[in-house]
């Protein structure tokens, strides 16, 4: 190292980072196929760079070790969205996963409730949790539970009638 001894570690980090940004996206931008992932994953890679600078200041080539990580950080993202896609094509599937035999979608029905109240009643009645079961899945004490069981069928109640 020879001028960069000189400096700060903030400052080694932000010349290295005006020299080579530009050509870094630009290249990783090609291989990963969007402009915007690969500025995520370089911009990623130049602050663990700065958080990890007394090792990485001493490295022979401090830029190619920001490149492996963006690299690396890309393999992620593309790895992430093979399995979102994915799941996203099973839940496309047209066969409902969850047949409830009732006379209307329940899920529509349950939607109307807020989260904690479609949760407990959930857990309460349709997985057939007792209120101290369901107290512990949600994390949250058995009281509440009663209390958003009692809002959840009070919020049903209309919504109930309408469909049946």
């Amino acid at each position: 190292m020879s001028e960069d001894q000189t400096l700060r570690p903030s400052e080694s980090v932000e010349v290295m980072f005006r020299a080579s940004y530009r050509s870094l996206v630009g290249s990783l931008a090609v291989a990963a196929g969007d402009v915007s992932v690969a500025e995520d994953a370089v911009q990623e890679a130049f602050a663990r760079a700065h958080i990890a600078w007394r090792k990485v200041g001493h490295y022979d080539d401090p830029v190619a070790w920001v490149r492996r990580v963006a690299i690396n950080l890309i393999k992620d993202h593309h790895r992430r969205e093979s399995r979102r896609r994915t799941m996203l094509t099973r839940l496309a599937d047209p066969e409902p996963c969850v047949q409830t035999g009732l006379p209307f979608d329940l899920a529509a029905v349950l939607a109307e409730l807020s989260f904690r109240q479609r949760m407990a009643v959930v857990l309460h009645y349709l997985d057939g949790l007792n209120v101290a079961e369901t107290a512990a899945a949600m994390g949250i004490s058995e009281g509440s539970v009663k209390t958003h069981l009692a809002r959840g069928r009070e919020g049903l109640r209309p919504v109930l009638e309408e469909q049946t």
